[in-house]
């Protein structure tokens, strides 16, 4: 069987930073690997939805991927993509919150979206910060949130309205 392929469309879409509506379509863990010191992983997918700034661009959305370590120094990191999905949480007598991922599933949140051009040496797009949909809002209509745009990839994002 022959399959065609439209090169003109099969480039990759790169979004510009900044703050993006999306909703999680997989979220699934994956156990630890069998390299001594390697963590499990949880690994999500995401779309982009109900983006203005994207435009008739984003009929469908544009995909996001994010493989966050459950290591012992990611967990802040871990923490802050369940309060985007649930909202802030409590844990039980222990200090423990409990869900299952299928709760994850069609939730949808606030994600700061940093570009990273150096992967291969293409550009793409890294899911730098989260916030739950129901979050206070700045002056721009973006999530309240201090340092976003800078946790991954280390560097300010500059504000092209204050230039």
């Amino acid at each position: 069987m022959a399959f065609e392929l439209n090169l003109a469309q099969s480039e990759r879409r790169v979004l510009p930073d900044g703050w993006y509506k999306a909703k999680t379509e997989i979220a699934d863990f994956r156990p630890a690997g069998n390299r001594e010191g390697q963590d499990a992983l949880v690994h999500l997918e995401l779309v982009t939805v109900n983006n203005e700034k994207i435009g008739e661009d984003d009929p469908n959305g544009i995909k996001l991927y994010r493989d966050q370590s459950c290591g012992q120094k990611s967990l802040w990191s871990l923490k802050e993509i369940v309060e985007a999905h649930f909202g802030k949480v409590e844990g039980d007598d222990d200090n423990v919150f409990s869900f299952e991922w299928e709760d994850l599933l069609n939730v949808e949140m606030w994600v700061f979206i940093s570009l990273d051009d150096e992967f291969d040496g293409k550009a793409r797009n890294v899911i730098d910060t989260w916030a739950h949909l129901e979050s206070e809002l700045d002056e721009d209509g973006n999530p309240d949130v201090k340092d976003a745009g800078t946790r991954i990839l280390g560097e300010p994002v500059e504000d092209e309205d204050a230039a």
